[in-house]
């Protein structure tokens, strides 16, 4: 066996396939700072508003994250080969069909969860954090937060559903600069809203950041028509 192995030769179709995927990636680690780029500006803009804001906003993102992985959980894994099939079968409706259902699966879900998650936010948060020092001020700290975000949750869910979509039709460049986008708008309406309306103005300009980049994500998906995204929904709901 040994007289046939040509390490050169093997070491050399490695390397080429190891960067030949390089660029895609580096788009998506971009793409996902949508998601990981935000503690950065929340350090920069909560300690302003006194002790404890930046970990208010830390509990509120930690509890989305929980609630979120939850409910996408599913559609990441099905999205995408079954997105990536229909483009190698050239199905372009199937392809937008499978994206509208998830995402507005994912969304209706979420928008679900987020409604009970707010109107109960106090008793579940005294059930799950407050122990030791999580004293009730933490509790309705935390819970002060959670409307806005939990508005927002809805918008990034949504969004991290269309990113896969996009994903599996080979489309890299538009998810990494939604991903640049997010935290550049966070910190710019965090910003403007902080110093208009005080704390509150970071919890609004993390649900106004994910809003307009989920809008921009599905006219990239879908152009201008509302219309053909709600229809294609309501026919993979039916089917």
């Amino acid at each position: 066996v040994l007289p046939s192995i040509h390490p050169p030769e093997i070491a050399g179709r490695q390397l080429h396939s190891l960067c030949d995927g390089v660029g895609r990636i580096g788009l998506v680690v971009v793409a996902n700072c949508a998601f990981c780029g935000l503690a950065p500006v929340e350090a920069f803009l909560a300690p302003k508003f006194g002790i404890g804001a930046l970990s208010y906003l830390g509990y509120s993102q930690r509890l989305i994250i929980a609630m979120g992985a939850v409910i996408v959980a599913g559609p990441l894994v099905l999205l995408v080969p079954a997105v990536a099939q229909a483009c190698v079968e050239n199905d372009a409706r199937r392809v937008l069909s499978l994206s509208a259902k998830s995402i507005g699966t994912v969304s209706v879900l979420g928008a679900l969860a987020a409604l009970i998650f707010g109107v109960l936010r106090v008793p579940l948060i005294r059930l799950v954090l407050q122990h030791g020092a999580f004293d009730p001020r933490t509790t309705e700290g935390v819970a002060a937060t959670l409307p806005w975000m939990l508005a927002g949750s809805v918008a990034m869910l949504g969004t991290q559903i269309a990113f896969r979509a996009l994903y599996g039709q080979n489309h890299h460049v538009f998810p990494a600069i939604a991903g640049a986008l997010v935290p550049c708008l966070y910190f710019t309406l965090g910003l403007l809203l902080g110093h208009a309306i005080g704390f509150q103005g970071i919890c609004v300009a993390y649900a106004a950041s994910w809003w307009l980049v989920f809008a921009a994500v599905l006219f990239r998906l879908y152009g201008l028509s509302a219309r053909a995204f709600t229809a294609l929904a309501i026919e993979q709901v039916r089917s």
